[in-house]
């Protein structure tokens, strides 16, 4: 039984169609068919009824689900943790940034630490705040740059802070308004980017608290499409106040929530990980720049 047998398997559980989940595979309902034969025999037993309606697990497959969720998962975090010590070896720091963390000062720690130790490679990228999260965890990040994580499942270091501020346009009711509040802006729509972005994780759960039910548009294009929406008037939206200055449209406004939110930025790595000493080098250096 290889790998892409489990992928197949837990594929084919997930869809509940051999058809369906061929053409996510990128193979024939034949050739998936074929695998699935083999690793029934091999294991002696049938995993699936199939029907007119769709395919279905048999007790045995119930069974033996699982365990090939744990053998997928475990072999994706040993591919993992062989990518952190092939990195380790080679002087190469992972690292995972949100794009709020981007366009903010932290873009100048892997610049100035690779002037200061050029026998080291930052490998860089950037994504929302949960994924850098959920990469940390999983071992394909070695340090992360992310806003407002919970901070009981990492080692974090805050590094800086920036207000959530009220973007409105220009025939709103609030654009005059020198403060908004949450349970004010309900009455009109609301875009905020996917939850996976801590500052809309951030207002939603404050919704929740409140047992407020607004308008929500939710965008996964990123902030230039949220100001879009907001400039043709179809949305409000939210922004960082450090990113501000960088969208001054004459036809929007930037309000403080007299809430006074705000996106803590911390840098955090894996509780149960050595880090490397590349790594262990650049958090020194950004924890003695901050």
């Amino acid at each position: 039984m290889h790998i892409h047998d489990i992928e197949y398997f837990l594929k084919i559980c997930e869809t509940g169609s051999l058809n369906t989940a061929a053409r996510q595979l990128f193979i024939t309902p034949q050739g998936l068919s074929s695998a699935l034969s083999k690793m029934e025999q091999e294991l002696g037993c049938v995993l699936f009824y199939r029907g007119r309606t769709g395919t279905f697990l048999t007790p045995y497959g119930r069974a033996f689900r699982p365990y090939a969720e744990a053998i997928l998962q475990n072999y994706h975090q040993a591919l993992a943790e062989i990518d952190r010590v092939r990195a380790s070896e080679n002087g190469i720091i992972r690292l995972g940034c949100s794009f709020g963390a981007y366009s903010s000062f932290v873009i100048d720690y892997p610049i100035r630490f690779q002037e200061k130790y050029p026998q080291y490679k930052i490998d860089y990228s950037e994504m929302p705040d949960g994924e850098v999260e959920e990469l940390i965890e999983k071992g394909g990040l070695d340090i992360g740059f992310a806003g407002n994580p919970d901070i009981s499942r990492f080692t974090a270091v805050p590094v800086s802070t920036s207000s959530i501020l009220f973007v409105t346009h220009k025939n709103s009711r609030f654009f005059d308004r020198e403060s908004v509040s949450i349970d004010e802006i309900v009455d009109e729509p609301l875009n905020l980017r996917e939850d996976s972005f801590a500052t809309t994780r951030l207002m939603l759960e404050e919704f929740r608290r409140r047992d407020l039910h607004p308008d929500m548009l939710f965008n996964t294009g990123g902030i230039i499409r949220s100001l879009r929406f907001c400039r043709t008037q179809k949305a409000n939206t939210i922004i960082l106040e450090h990113l501000a200055h960088d969208f001054a449209y004459d036809d929007l406004r930037m309000i403080p929530f007299r809430e006074d939110f705000k996106w803590n930025l911390y840098m955090i790595t894996a509780k149960d990980r050595e880090p490397s000493p590349a790594v262990s080098l650049f958090m020194s250096y950004v924890q003695n720049h901050i």
